[in-house]
């Protein structure tokens, strides 16, 4: 099953959060990295059901993950729409992670 992919507002911050971060700390491919999450993404497109079912804890919805590098992905699929709910540094406090 072929779906669009959006990206929500909170998960394209959570993008720019990612870049200014490596940016800040001088990391030498701060923006290949960004890119390397974005293309990820795009696998999303043909194998939607590709990532890891997921539970939260506040919300009822079913959400997946797959990850790239240090970097969660959390998304959710509401018939031929998946959505990118949320780019999460898996270094990070998991409680930190609100869906």
């Amino acid at each position: 099953m072929k779906v669009k992919v959006f990206w929500t507002d909170s998960a394209l911050a959570d993008l720019d959060n990612v870049l200014d971060f490596l940016i800040d700390i001088k990391h030498p491919n701060a923006k290949q990295v960004v890119l390397k999450i974005l293309n990820r993404t795009r696998q999303l497109q043909e194998f939607p059901d590709s990532g890891v079912l997921i539970t939260s804890k506040v919300s009822s919805r079913n959400y997946r993950q797959i990850i790239e590098e240090h970097y969660k992905i959390i998304y959710s699929i509401a018939g031929t729409n998946l959505y990118v709910e949320a780019v999460f540094d898996s270094r990070q406090n998991p409680e930190k992670l609100k869906l």
